[in-house]
């Protein structure tokens, strides 16, 4: 049961629960032409690797607290029109350059920020700057994917098992691609399954993405203990904990047998997730026009993660950030 709606429009959130995703008006013309101007400005500073630059994870903090602000001046009006109070983190530009053919994401979902279980949702907010239609790195979601895929999702991202790896093919041919116009945005669940595709275009695409969960929900990091590996430990942190940190961050301090900022988890879990059996998943997505997919069709058992099971999203994300072979 959601025990806080996000969007003031009801159609939207029950578009957003029932698919995991929903796709809405967000910027008039000109908050998207003051946004291009702003990217022009920041486009000399930014990084790419493989065609692809992700702002929270190539800018320092300060560099980062910057851009917040800049975006927030200029699209604070919009967040306040279409939602309800909600805090948000993780603000800044992704961009995928003209013709980066390496510049696509593989299926993946999103970390765990709220407590999911007592009934909070988050989302990502990703709003189209340009027109973003398939050909221009444009994203594919697996419609009501987090209804059954309701698994936390922990760091560090290098040992962090989660069931979908083995079988990212098979979930990417089930994707619904959502073609923005300027101006548009969509919302999707962080439980969602989702993926972008290489911009094959003769423009850059030009996308600014927040994280936004209900204002009196605590934000969390789920981050496995490296003194009991086989524990993930609930961390409350507050709301500028992720503008201190890249994701790569918590690899580093994971290295260093600590936990971050020293923080003392408030509750813990042990790890253990399931494995989906790929028949059974084949089966139940071909079906799943027909018959809503329960995540207890589908799978096989229980297994322990190991480090060499997160193959693929992350391993390429490593590459980009690092700037070097994962």
């Amino acid at each position: 049961m959601v025990k806080a709606c996000i969007f003031k429009d009801n159609e939207a959130q029950k578009k957003f629960e029932e698919n995991g995703f929903v796709k809405f008006p967000f910027l008039n013309a000109d908050q998207c032409a003051a946004l291009r101007n702003l990217y022009e400005k920041q486009l000399p500073g930014m990084v790419f690797s493989n065609g692809l630059h992700i702002s929270v994870d190539a800018y320092a903090p300060e560099e980062k607290g910057k851009l917040k602000t800049a975006l927030l001046h200029l699209i604070e009006p919009s967040i306040a029109r279409c939602f309800k109070p909600v805090s948000h983190v993780h603000h800044g530009f992704i961009v995928k350059q003209s013709e980066s053919s390496q510049s696509q994401i593989s299926a993946h979902q999103d970390w765990t920020f709220v407590a999911e279980n007592e009934g909070f949702n988050s989302g990502t907010l990703w709003i189209a700057v340009n027109d973003v239609p398939k050909e221009r790195g444009g994203i594919g979601f697996l419609s009501g994917s987090h209804k059954w895929l309701s698994h936390t999702r922990y760091t560090p991202m290098e040992l962090a098992y989660n069931p979908i790896n083995e079988h990212r093919e098979l979930l990417a041919k089930h994707l619904v691609f959502e073609d923005l116009k300027a101006g548009e945005a969509v919302l999707w669940n962080h439980r969602t399954l989702h993926a972008s595709v290489a911009n094959s275009s003769k423009e850059d695409r030009m996308v600014v993405a927040m994280s936004l969960f209900p204002k009196d929900a605590q934000l969390k990091l789920h981050y496995q203990l490296p003194t009991a590996p086989d524990t993930v430990g609930i961390f409350d942190v507050d709301l500028e904990f992720y503008q201190r940190h890249k994701a790569t961050d918590f690899n580093l301090v994971y290295a260093q047998n600590k936990c971050p900022e020293g923080l003392i988890p408030v509750s813990s879990y042990p790890i253990t997730m399931a494995r989906l059996d790929a028949d059974k998943l084949e089966a139940a997505l071909n079906n799943s026009s027909q018959k809503p997919i329960e995540t207890n069709d589908i799978l096989m058992k229980n297994i322990e993660p190991s480090n060499d099971s997160n193959v693929g999203f992350w391993a390429r994300m490593s590459k980009i950030i690092f700037q070097k072979d994962a």
